[in-house]
């Protein structure tokens, strides 16, 4: 029996092992001159999915559609040379970080949040790495808005997120999650582990001096998912933690509180 003949339109398969399912970086290739502008996509388009722009005004509308990993840029243009070209590029990038950033605190703000913990939750079920959530809400907020004005309020939250920063690793990640809530997310701890650095922010913030004479507390309410090679829910692992959070509040505040399995966080392995 013969062969079968392959169609030429439709796509050739590929597996997870072949060259094609690994991603290249993304290379933007700035040059007015035609002929350099070739001989540099040419060559570089053996390590590079290289894509190409004639000045700089063109490269920063390509930039924004396209996200590369390196640009190469000529450093004198007709419109937009490479150093203008970087200006803007540091400019679009300072835009996104505002973006990304709580005023007040200067923590990552909501949007970061979902973004990063989607991310985080992926990375655990690739690699079945525990990951760990602190939920954070600053004791009797209103109260001292009340008393003392939003003047102090504002000031106890910077003072909790200065030990945010202090205490936590640089693989960790703090943000503001909306008026007296923060959240930490702790990338390979497990809830046990990660009940243990919660308990210290605890201590830290009650021993951090700051304007008023009495000290400051948090509740904290922690939730985990164990490593097992599955993808996550965030809200669910939110919910978790949001239950754990209102345990530690209604049982005096100043506590930390780890979610269990009835909060949902951990979920039988699935086969």
């Amino acid at each position: 029996m013969s062969n079968p003949v392959e169609d030429p339109t439709l796509p050739t398969p590929t597996g997870p092992t072949t060259e094609r399912a690994v991603r290249r970086p993304v290379l933007l290739i700035v040059e007015d001159d035609l002929d350099t502008r070739v001989a540099l996509v040419e060559l570089l388009s053996l390590d590079f999915d290289v894509l190409s722009a004639t000045d700089g005004a063109d490269a920063v509308a390509m930039s924004r559609a396209h996200v590369p990993d390196l640009v190469l840029a000529d450093l004198t243009m007709p419109r937009l040379g490479g150093l203008g070209l970087l200006e803007q590029a540091s400019q679009l990038a300072r835009l996104e970080s505002l973006a990304r950033t709580d005023a007040l605190t200067g923590l990552n703000n909501f949007r970061a949040l979902q973004a990063k913990l989607e991310e985080e939750l992926a990375r655990a079920a690739r690699y079945g790495a525990p990951l760990a959530v602190l939920l954070i809400d600053l004791d009797h907020l209103k109260m001292l808005n009340d008393q003392e004005g939003h003047e102090a309020g504002n000031a106890a939250l910077e003072v909790l997120a200065e030990v945010l920063r202090d205490e936590l690793r640089e693989v960790d990640f703090a943000a503001r999650y909306g008026g007296d809530e923060f959240v930490a997310l702790l990338p390979h701890q497990t809830a046990t582990e990660a009940g243990v650095v919660a308990e210290r922010l605890r201590i830290r913030l009650g021993r951090k001096p700051w304007a008023l004479p009495e000290p400051l507390t948090m509740s904290i309410g922690v939730a985990a998912v164990d490593g097992q090679r599955q993808q996550s829910d965030p809200a669910a692992l939110m919910a978790a933690a949001d239950a754990a959070l209102y345990r530690a509040k209604r049982l005096g505040r100043d506590r930390v509180e780890v979610a269990t399995p009835r909060d949902g966080a951990h979920r039988p392995r699935t086969h």
